[in-house]
């Protein structure tokens, strides 16, 4: 019965759960920064990221996950390309500052919050990804907005 026991206490250290929730604990606010996230490691293809309210991200290199949530009053700014697969959503009073890089990868992006593309460039939303925007998506500089 021991030796069961053991069995299944191992085999349940090797679950992932697959979600990881930034914590800002890291010295900067920084994407890649492994002490900002609560699992101390960057998230993945195979992670849903949740960003809680009230958190401010840089994506400061192109990143990949299963999903993203950000809830209400985070903010992310978004300095390179983020790809999600699974459905994902900004709640109400979340900001995106979108500056440059490329949404895309699949799955469901609703917006209920504020995406603001600054700079005068383009932007691109592509790869079977569906748009649903209840809030709003503006671009005070300009440029061109791609739907792919």
């Amino acid at each position: 019965m021991k030796r069961i026991l053991l069995l299944l206490l191992l085999c349940l250290g090797l679950i992932s759960f697959a979600q990881t929730t930034w914590t800002g604990a890291g010295t900067n606010s920084n994407w890649n920064n492994t002490a900002n996230w609560s699992t101390n490691l960057v998230p993945t293809a195979l992670d849903d990221a949740i960003i809680p309210g009230g958190s401010s991200v840089i994506i400061n290199v192109s990143s990949f996950v299963k999903s993203i949530v950000l809830q209400s009053t985070s903010t992310i700014t978004m300095n390179q390309s983020l790809s999600f697969t699974n459905a994902s959503s900004f709640s109400a009073n979340t900001t995106v500052n979108w500056n440059t890089g490329s949404l895309y990868g699949g799955g469901t992006l609703t917006n209920n919050g504020s995406i603001i593309m600054n700079t005068a460039s383009s932007r691109y939303i592509s790869g079977a990804t569906t748009l649903i925007n209840n809030g709003t998506l503006t671009m005070p500089d300009g440029g061109y907005f791609y739907l792919y």
